[in-house]
């Protein structure tokens, strides 16, 4: 009745405005576990799932597997499905 549900393309829209607010704040990306904190997840896995998509969808790129910090956002908006 009234629920608001995230899917998630919503959260990982999120997750994008989460990593350009917090570069912008601090002159650098989050690390892995800020991410997790700063979006309320319970593990890691969610964090690594949504940049995998945002990797595959073109709108960040990463270093090397295990660098820290090696985040780039390259797309800062993302298309609305329908």
């Amino acid at each position: 009745m009234g629920e608001h549900r995230l899917y998630p393309e919503d959260e990982t829209r999120h997750v994008l405005a989460f990593l350009a607010a917090f570069q912008k704040r601090h002159g650098w990306m989050p690390s892995y576990e800020e991410i997790q904190a700063g979006r309320g997840y319970a593990s890691k896995s969610s964090v690594a799932r949504h940049l995998e998509q945002l990797e595959q969808s073109g709108h960040i790129v990463r270093g090397p597997h295990g660098a820290s910090r090696c985040i780039r956002i390259v797309k800062k908006e993302m298309e609305t499905t329908t």
